[in-house]
């Protein structure tokens, strides 16, 4: 059993696949943080090129928080990464959030491959487990939701659905 594992995405919206890397998680980690890395201004742009609103990351925060209030080893944080350099993203990314998270991670969980040969080079410390989409997990990701937000609304998590729901009734 891992004392803490870390979870890092933009959950820009958070979905199915999240929860069973969450579900996951819980049985090889004591304590799971799901940090939602987030840069305001590309998220809204995002959004925006897909004809949503903004989901600033404070409302998908909240959407995580509710759905795991009962689960009292996974915590919910935000890391800003305005302002971090874009040609170097990756190296700087996790430079940045090892100085933000401060303590040792010892599981990084990962729904794509590429990032496990990430965190070997940027977290030689930590393992990554992966959690393969389609395999593993439902095969969904966050940007195929954005672009099919209709379609996909059953995906996204029970707490966020009522947003997108009104959001379509609007239009």
């Amino acid at each position: 059993m891992h004392k803490t594992g870390v979870i890092a995405g933009k959950f820009l919206p958070p979905h199915v696949g999240h929860l069973k890397l969450v579900e996951e998680a819980s049985k090889v980690c004591e304590t799971i943080y799901i940090a939602i890395s987030d840069n305001p201004g590309t998220s809204a742009r995002k959004c925006a090129e897909q004809g949503l609103p903004p989901l600033p990351a404070e409302i998908r925060k909240k959407w995580l928080e509710e759905h795991f209030k009962k689960q009292k080893n996974v915590k919910i944080i935000y890391f800003d990464e305005t302002g971090l350099n874009e040609s170097q993203i990756v190296e700087v990314w996790c430079s940045e959030f090892k100085k933000f998270f401060n303590q040792k991670i010892d599981a990084l969980i990962v729904g794509e491959e590429h990032y496990v040969e990430v965190n070997k080079k940027y977290f030689p410390e930590s393992i990554s487990i992966l959690i393969k989409r389609g395999v593993d997990s439902i095969d969904i990701s966050s940007t195929q939701i954005r672009n099919d937000i209709k379609n996909n609304i059953d995906y996204i998590i029970p707490e966020a659905q009522k947003y997108f729901k009104d959001f379509l009734a609007k239009k």
